[in-house]
């Protein structure tokens, strides 16, 4: 009963956001996502797009994004202030934001003393302030977070232009390692990878701007790979690849092949 209640309660939500602050313009650049159903190569991936072109994608947001829309809207007849405030809270408060090891307090205070802006401002400046702590390009930023695979709606009606990139995996193989490193279940597993591709189908099939490919292309032809990936996010290859950059979720232990090799 309680799931769907939050269902029928985050539905409402969207419908809300929709109708009060889609129509919101600022000047923010467009990020590119990395989705997959996980256990799939994103985080070597995202290790291979920063080498390469010094991109500015943090460690994994878990449900920020989504829920710092929702907490938008019910902020909506509030100050700025406290839409800024909100919203640092919701990332702040996050499991997954530790690892960004970055302080918001000053971001914090320059939002607020603005004096108004957008939620895409907000989200923009504290992704900033992760470009500017490990020197990455911050007029070339994304996001890497599996999970979201899932919540392409909320993504796509934040930022609508958002270009996606989605890398898969052969299937036996994801439910194995997803078992194994993150102790699931073959159903848990199984779910994860069905609903992660449906999603991926609906937005393919809209027209949706997506670069598919798999683990085993990469592997296998990541210079090809790697350069027309860039080519489609708008991107520029360095002349030379940059090494001993921060990714700060590498210390997790379904992560602790990724400076090894790509047998995961």
């Amino acid at each position: 009963m309680r799931y769907i209640l939050q269902v029928i309660k985050e539905k409402i939500l969207f419908c809300l956001y929709k109708i009060l602050c889609s129509k919101e313009e600022d000047n923010i650049t467009n990020p590119f996502f990395i989705f997959s159903p996980g256990r799939s190569g994103s985080t070597f991936l995202r290790k291979e797009i920063i080498a390469y072109t010094n991109a500015n994608i943090p460690p994994e947001s878990g449900d920020c994004i989504p829920q710092a829309m929702m907490t938008y809207v019910t902020l909506y007849s509030k100050s700025w202030e406290k839409k800024v405030n909100g919203i640092i809270k919701v990332f702040t408060g996050s499991k997954d934001f530790k690892y960004w090891n970055i302080d918001l307090g000053k971001v914090e205070s320059k939002l607020v003393n603005n004096g108004s802006g957008t939620l895409r401002i907000i989200i923009k400046s504290i992704y900033d302030e992760y470009a500017d702590k490990y020197h990455f390009n911050k007029d070339f930023w994304g996001d890497k977070t599996p999970f979201l695979t899932e919540r392409i709606n909320w993504i796509k009606m934040l930022f609508p232009h958002s270009k996606i990139i989605f890398i898969d995996r052969n299937t036996e193989e994801i439910i194995y390692s997803r078992m194994k490193n993150l102790h699931e279940s073959y159903e848990q597993a199984s779910n994860r990878i069905i609903n992660a591709r449906k999603s991926i189908d609906k937005h393919s099939s809209k027209g949706e701007f997506i670069f598919m490919l798999t683990l085993n292309k990469l592997k296998n032809q990541k210079d090809e790979y790697l350069k027309s990936m860039v080519e489609f996010l708008g991107g520029n290859i360095l002349k030379k690849k940059i090494t001993g950059f921060y990714m700060g979720d590498d210390i997790l232990d379904h992560h602790n092949k990724l400076h090894k090799n790509l047998n995961f």
